[in-house]
């Protein structure tokens, strides 16, 4: 059985406050959140990242330099094949200080059980977790949508 792909980045000594819950990110209030996240930049730029993807459906073939390029190379595949299913950030200071307020973005992707690949055993861990594909299938983020927007607002200038 395989396990789910997770790929967390934690900066250690960061200071988590009440007031930071996470801002949970859907198609209608993409644009407002990035707008917040626009100004929030501007200060903090240290990013933590995680990621949800669901699950493990291919093994990579081939010979290997290490096990460290396998499992590289399993989670490239793997990426590359699969939609993702969440995106967080948390944004903080080169001292850990994250900003007062919200500090953590949570975006929800679109993602269909019906349509799009994935493995069970991931899937479960995931609605063990609380997540709902109900409201991803309805109201998540096309991930393209993301790619425009984020190529928009680098070149882009907004008054």
């Amino acid at each position: 059985m395989s396990s789910p792909i997770t790929v967390k980045f934690n900066l250690l000594g960061s200071t988590v406050r009440d007031e930071n819950a996470i801002k949970n990110v859907w198609n209608n209030n993409l644009y407002e959140e990035f707008h917040i996240i626009r100004q929030v930049v501007q200060k903090f730029h240290w990013v933590a990242m995680d990621t949800e993807f669901p699950g493990v459906v291919a093994r990579p073939i081939g010979e290997f330099r290490s096990t460290a390029d396998y499992q590289y190379q399993l989670l490239r595949c793997n990426v590359d094949l699969l939609r993702i299913i969440q995106l967080g950030l948390t944004f903080m200071d080169e001292n850990g200080r994250t900003p007062p307020g919200c500090s953590t973005w949570q975006f929800n992707f679109k993602f269909n059980l019906q349509e799009d690949m994935y493995a069970q055993d991931s899937i479960d861990l995931l609605q063990n977790s609380g997540l709902q594909f109900r409201e991803h299938e309805e109201h998540g983020i096309e991930p393209l949508e993301i790619y425009f927007d984020c190529f928009f607002f680098r070149y882009c200038s907004y008054g």
